[in-house]
């Protein structure tokens, strides 16, 4: 049982919960996750069984997309709806033409503050930890990438945007950088992922009846092969040959495929069409080195 469940996360629940759960429906002990999702937000969360959790760390480079339900006039401790309200800052925009404007400060390559409660680590020791003993949480802007930022819907004080983003974007951050921006305050009501590099909400399963399905013995419905989940990786197909070369840890000659500089790493498939392995090109030798090997 080697493959991603593109889980749809329910509410209340935090996402070493669906690997907990996943873990002990299967029974396998290697199971993980492609992307925290906080428990108050739903959605998209690719769950690694086996061999899989060991790509997990190509998934959470993929680009994300949310569906965000920002409530303007008042920000929290949290920079969403679980945390203490801290000002009540002013009345918000009475249309979205104002506000439209404002989000082309948050498009494209932007510098961002990750939120005093997250799960990035400060000499050490976790943000929202830090948070909770009242110590010092200011950690240094980061650039992000926001390809798309869109107004779905705008009933004051509710806000609804579409987001689409690179790795290490803070929804929270955003909602609570527009609240300021917008001298209004700001904070997240609600969230929820819809996209997580092709695993999208519309091809997910909910938990509950993904829990049902492998209980019913019928995973192959649900499991995608690992193969599939790297389909923004170069292709190299192997022969018989190469496959026992890769297997071994040997390298093997260049194929030709066209490399692109700063991404050295392709998914080498074995004659019958399986993962065989990650490789990396290196130039010095004009060879492909296996870098994680699945056979």
């Amino acid at each position: 049982m080697h493959g991603i469940i593109n889980i749809d996360k329910p509410l209340g629940i935090t996402s070493m919960d669906v690997v907990r759960k996943i873990r002990q429906a299967t029974g396998v002990r290697k199971v993980g996750h492609g992307g925290t999702l906080d428990p108050m937000a739903s959605g998209v969360i690719p769950v690694g069984i086996g061999n899989a959790t060991r790509i997990l760390e190509y998934i959470v480079l993929y680009d994300k997309s949310y569906i965000a339900h920002i409530y303007l006039g008042e920000s929290t401790d949290t920079f969403d709806s679980e945390g203490h309200i801290v000002n009540t800052n002013g009345t918000p925009p009475n249309n979205s033409d104002m506000i439209d404007k404002t989000l082309n400060e948050f498009r494209g390559e932007i510098m961002q503050t990750p939120p005093p409660y997250s799960a990035i680590k400060k000499n050490g020791t976790r943000l929202y930890e830090l948070a909770r003993r009242g110590q010092d949480t200011y950690i240094d802007p980061r650039k992000a990438m926001v390809h798309e930022l869109k107004i779905r819907k705008y009933s004051p004080p509710i806000l609804e945007l579409f987001v689409r983003c690179g790795k290490g974007f803070y929804v929270r951050s955003l909602a609570n950088d527009l609240g300021i921006t917008l001298g209004c305050g700001g904070y997240i009501k609600n969230l929820r992922r819809t996209s997580v590099g092709k695993f999208d909400i519309t091809n997910s399963i909910t938990l509950p009846k993904a829990l049902i399905t492998i209980e019913n013995g019928d995973t192959s419905d649900i499991i995608q092969p690992m193969g599939m989940c790297l389909n923004n990786f170069k292709r190299v197909d192997l022969s018989a040959e190469e496959t026992n070369m890769i297997r071994n840890g040997q390298k093997i000659p260049y194929k030709e495929i066209y490399i692109t500089p700063g991404e050295p790493l392709a998914a080498a498939f074995e004659p019958k069409g399986a993962l065989a392995a990650i490789i990396m090109f290196e130039d010095n030798s004009c060879e492909w080195k296996p870098v994680k090997v699945f056979l």
